[in-house]
């Protein structure tokens, strides 16, 4: 609970309030993502118990890229939707920066990719790397206070996105792929990176595709127009996202292939 501290000292105590209306959204979507897609966590022990390493590291991937899918269609829709929805809401005067927006999309799909590796890493019973959160809490503090000297209330958040990115998408899949499945972490980050390279080719491709600039614009007029875009911005890039996904990724077919066979993931 840090951050708020770090804002107010940077920045100001109307900046607090003012993120605190973004995050009010933000986490209430990761925590009800993360009670939907962590219902298999004790699945996943079972599956880890039956010592099928491959069919271990075949399921982690499936479940990972429906966390990927996931987290992609809420990044579009919160970078997309939000401003207007605090605008509508609470007025223009409350809309943060860009910056600020980018970073918390960042954020979910940090969180959603650290609820699927953490599922494993209790599922192999690997708890005793307890001085990374105490090291992630280290850099975020140093990096928060660089940051918030040079650009204040950003450079807060981007500390704390680093430290995140530091312990949760660096340390924790190279834990998790040398001492749970243990094989080289150099599969983890050929398959993370064709995923991201996927995200991030949908969201160029739907922002070309539907310009959502002017359906938001169009959206600030009425809750029931803000509702409409909603709906056809957020259903437009589902529709190219999971196509690239399964284009892509042999794991979103893996499951895919799953639902048509009616057989459980786990």
């Amino acid at each position: 609970q840090a951050l708020p501290i770090f804002i107010y000292a940077f920045s100001s105590l109307k900046m607090v309030a003012y993120y605190g209306n973004y995050t009010i959204v933000t986490d209430k979507l990761i925590l009800l993502l993360g009670a939907v897609l962590g219902g298999v966590a004790a699945s996943i022990g079972n599956l880890v118990a039956e010592g099928n390493n491959k069919n271990s590291i075949k399921v982690f991937w499936e479940l990972m890229s429906i966390r990927f899918l996931v987290s992609g269609i809420f990044m579009f829709s919160i970078y997309f939707l939000l401003p207007s929805f605090i605008s509508l809401w609470l007025g223009d005067e409350y809309i943060l920066s860009k910056t600020v927006l980018c970073l918390l999309t960042l954020n979910i799909l940090i969180g959603l990719v650290r609820m699927g590796i953490e599922q494993f890493l209790y599922a192999f019973g690997l708890f005793y790397d307890i001085w990374a959160p105490l090291l992630g809490t280290v850099i975020f503090i140093f990096l928060s206070i660089i940051g918030g000297y040079l650009w204040e209330m950003e450079g807060v958040l981007l500390g704390n996105s680093i430290s995140l990115i530091i312990v949760y998408l660096i340390w924790k899949p190279i834990f998790l792929f040398s001492k749970g499945f243990k094989i080289p972490i150099s599969t983890y980050w050929k398959i993370f990176f064709v995923h991201l390279i996927i995200l991030l080719l949908s969201f160029i491709l739907a922002m070309v595709a539907i310009n959502p600039i002017d359906i938001i614009n169009h959206s600030q007029e009425s809750w029931i127009n803000w509702i409409l875009s909603s709906c056809i911005i957020v259903g437009i890039f589902s529709i190219v996202y999971f196509v690239f996904m399964y284009i892509g990724s042999q794991s979103t077919r893996d499951f895919v292939k799953r639902l048509r066979n009616n057989k459980k993931i786990i």
